[in-house]
């Protein structure tokens, strides 16, 4: 594989099996068991009854205290985060079975009244909760990937350190122009079908592509790092865009997908990997044992102190509980989905004639201008975030312009250049270069590469120019 293919697969890799890791190290066992287990039973009970050889059924007055069962235990995950995240992980477990069975005994026995409206708007009360923290998430996984020691090097090859363009900013920009016309079409929709969700979406794609387009303009002159952050989350958010336009025009209710359910998983896993290694002080006893390239890369990554500090008020266990909190509630509203129970939202004004899926999908592109916008504020405003968001990425000084790459290499196949001799010519300056260094100090052998390589550039050029001299003659 390529070097930038290793570096993803190497990144992903280590998120996952970070994650994984976290939650089955002793401290969250536990969780991870009680959590299973509720997960398993929900998703199979949302299935049962539409498979004809099991002679098991299931009928809907069954399934909704399963979800009542859910919902209760999300509810507990992120109660004890809050209020009991220090206690001992054995006293965590007692207040999360009890609270679970408490809320599904309040549920079952009709204190609350409508209770199967307030559980299902309690429910996608949490949905919502997952996809805000799911989009910031979306952000720092961006930030994180950029800042990646091998990832970022070879993707900036090349790239002058005083151009301050986002990379891919040539498909950001017909994205963008995309966007506006999607949105101005679902919008229209929208305004047909009396849909509000609709009509507000397309009004938050059209600002959000507007906002999108001015780091894309070539006003600024520095921060190419995060400028490229930001315009690869804006992006990433155009697979949405796309779906959203395409149940506009099909004119079809939402249904949770494949892709969803995936994204959901890994960006649980990314959250929680995140609030282990980042919220627990690395070192104790107790915590996530890490590699030496994972410490190392722990140690260099800059931080906003925001997980430290929330790690102290409700403890580190109280973030992780919070996380499995919002991905159960989360996953209560898909089994919702899978069983057709899309349009609960009608007597609400903004949400009127909206699905679950729509909802959804309309609520991670508000937030998600939001991020847009607060980003591009705090990197003015403040320094902490300024330093978080535009991570430093190691950029190879004797790495040639993309032009002046061109020209070596077909000087090299062309036999203009003879790479051995070059070759050998480029040692006996790096060996030059380190006796310098031994002796009384010299260029660094960075600079050496550089100036061998300008030398190239600059002979092919010599070459070229006396080449058309000589036609023109």
């Amino acid at each position: 594989m390529t070097y930038i293919e290793n570096a993803l697969y190497d990144f992903f890799k280590t998120i996952l099996t970070r994650g994984v890791r976290t939650l089955t190290d002793p401290k969250y066992l536990s969780y991870s068991i009680f959590l299973g287990i509720i997960l398993i039973t929900t998703t199979i009970s949302a299935f049962i009854g539409d498979i004809p050889f099991l002679d098991i059924t299931i009928n809907n007055y069954q399934r909704d205290i399963l979800l009542y069962v859910e919902l209760s235990a999300a509810m507990s995950f992120i109660v004890v985060g809050l209020i009991l995240g220090k206690l001992r992980t054995s006293l965590q477990m007692l207040c999360l079975i009890a609270l679970t069975i408490a809320l599904s005994a309040i549920y079952y026995l009709g204190v609350i009244p409508d209770t199967n409206t307030f559980a299902t708007l309690l429910a996608a009360v949490l949905y919502i909760v997952w996809i805000t923290i799911a989009a910031f998430s979306t952000f720092s996984l961006f930030r994180d990937l950029f800042e990646n020691e091998v990832f970022g090097m070879v993707l900036f090859l090349g790239k002058p350190k005083d151009d301050g363009r986002p990379m891919f900013r040539g498909i950001a920009f017909i994205l963008a122009l995309l966007n506006i016309a999607l949105g101005y079409y679902i919008y229209s929709n929208g305004t047909d079908q009396n849909s509000t969700a609709l009509t507000y979406s397309g009004i938050i794609i059209i600002l959000t592509a507007l906002v999108a387009i001015i780091p894309l303009i070539n006003l600024q002159r520095k921060y190419d790092v995060f400028f490229t952050i930001l315009t690869t989350f804006y992006m990433f958010t155009t697979i949405r865009i796309l779906i959203l336009a395409f149940k506009s025009l099909t004119s079809s209710p939402g249904t949770t997908s494949v892709w969803d359910t995936l994204f959901s998983i890994f960006m649980a896993l990314y959250a929680i990997q995140g609030a282990a290694v980042k919220g627990i002080k690395i070192g104790e006893p107790d915590s996530v044992e890490l590699t030496v390239e994972e410490r190392m890369m722990e140690e260099e990554r800059g931080s906003l102190g925001f997980a430290e500090k929330l790690s102290d008020i409700i403890g580190e266990k109280g973030v992780v509980l919070l996380i499995l909190g919002a991905v159960l509630g989360f996953h209560t509203m898909q089994v919702q989905s899978f069983l057709g129970r899309q349009n609960i939202f009608n007597e609400i004004q903004y949400t009127a004639d909206a699905d679950i899926v729509l909802l959804g999908y309309e609520v991670n592109l508000a937030v998600s201008l939001f991020i847009y916008i607060i980003s591009i504020i705090g990197f003015i405003l403040i320094p902490a975030f300024r330093t978080y968001a535009n991570p430093l990425v190691r950029r190879v000084v004797w790495a040639p312009e993309y032009d002046d790459l061109k020209l070596l290499v077909f000087a090299f196949k062309d036999g203009d250049l003879d790479w051995k001799t070059e070759s050998l010519k480029l040692a006996g300056s790096l060996s030059k270069n380190k006796l310098k260094n031994m002796v009384r100090g010299g260029s660094s052998m960075e600079d050496a590469f550089a100036n061998s390589i300008n030398g190239w550039v600059k002979k092919v050029n010599k070459d070229a120019k006396k080449e058309l001299l000589d036609d023109t003659s």
